[in-house]
């Protein structure tokens, strides 16, 4: 898990196997789903990662 560090200081953790932001439970995923859907303004859903058993937004380029 490749960590990357912004110049706000905080700290993005990237699962190395899919290429995206990792969150560590569902409901910060999906929190961050609603936000992205938004601005994209279509619907993003969650998925479970085996790799880095933590969660990522699908519908998202990564």
């Amino acid at each position: 898990m490749a960590i990357l560090k912004y110049p706000t200081k905080r700290t993005i953790n990237i699962c190395e196997a899919a290429g995206k932001q990792r969150y560590r439970t569902n409901a910060i995923a999906l929190k961050a789903a609603l936000r992205h859907s938004t601005v994209a303004g279509k619907q993003l859903g969650t998925y479970a990662c085996e790799q880095c058993k933590g969660w990522h937004i699908e519908g998202q380029g990564g």
